[in-house]
């Protein structure tokens, strides 16, 4: 299986938002914790995901970046784009 070498500008700003951006919801761990390593897995996952939704794909390595954090203290949550509210407003799920 091959895997393309490109990814669609939309793809790549996904896991730019999360893993570059000073408004990332994971950026008050990023002195604590480089997040250039899971950067570059969300780019992977998604020129090997093709078929998955972008926010899926980098929501799963999110969500690992998340758990790192909190073993090294940072008390993070998951980035607002990765979580979905169900009908009843009561509980969260996590896209992944």
């Amino acid at each position: 299986m091959t895997f393309p070498l490109q990814i669609s500008e939309s793809r790549q700003l996904a896991c730019e938002d999360l893993f570059l951006s000073a408004r990332s919801a994971l950026q008050p761990c990023f002195d604590t914790m480089d997040p250039r390593p899971f950067l570059e897995l969300c780019l992977a996952n998604m020129r090997e995901q093709e078929e998955s939704e972008d926010s899926a794909v980098a929501c799963s390595v999110a969500i690992a970046y998340v758990e790192q954090c909190r073993l090294r203290g940072i008390e993070l949550y998951s980035p607002p784009a990765c979580v979905q509210c169900n009908d009843g407003g009561v509980s969260l799920r996590v896209r992944v």
